[in-house]
């Protein structure tokens, strides 16, 4: 039993790619979006813009996913479901409104 990251080493490497789709194509969009919320960058629309259209770009993919899947990698949770959770939380906390994340019912579950 490899714990957090999965059972196989097949699913480590699912595990390591999920988390690194995490820190390359969410975090580097959400700071574009928070930094100008929390004044550490600069307000830039068409930057935010991009951002957002991104973002939820990457939840229709996840969403996709997770409709045969309870889990991002196999049967059990792993630290890609955690930094998966980790990335989206503040977007779901600060920029996106229930209405906004509505359309995608299998990644909110």
């Amino acid at each position: 039993e490899k714990g957090l990251y999965g059972a196989t080493d097949f699913q480590m490497a699912q595990v390591d790619q999920w988390m690194d789709f995490a820190a390359a194509e969410l975090n580097a969009a959400t700071t574009l979006l928070l930094g100008p919320l929390t004044n550490l960058l600069p307000h830039n629309a068409p930057q935010e813009e991009q951002a957002q259209k991104h973002i939820l770009n990457c939840f229709l993919g996840l969403d996709t996913w997770l409709e045969t899947r309870t889990y991002i990698v196999g049967e059990r949770l792993t630290a890609a479901d955690i930094s998966l959770t980790c990335a989206i939380l503040p977007l779901f906390q600060h920029c996106f409104s229930a209405d906004v994340v509505r359309p995608y019912p299998n990644l909110m579950r």
